[in-house]
């Protein structure tokens, strides 16, 4: 119920186990593989720094940089 009301019911992490997890988890584990930890690190340095950037700006807006930033995290996965 929180998810839904962050907007953040896409999140395998905290969604309830069935269709929709089995698929997210199938997706992650595609494109994230514990094999190839090192594929995503140019992308994951970028995204780090820039959020670090804007935080040190803003930090009293850390709800609202975290919750932009979530797109970048799905953004490597596709890209892969």
């Amino acid at each position: 119920m929180v998810n839904e009301l962050i907007g953040w019911a896409w999140a395998f992490a905290t969604m309830p186990y069935g269709d929709d997890w089995r698929e997210r988890r199938r997706l992650f584990t595609k494109y994230f593989h514990p094999n190839n930890p090192s594929a995503n690190v140019p992308q994951q340095l970028e995204f780090v720094h820039k959020m670090l950037v804007q935080l040190l700006d803003d930090p009293d807006d850390f709800l609202g940089i975290t919750q932009r930033y979530a797109c970048y995290i799905l953004e490597i996965g596709w890209d892969n």
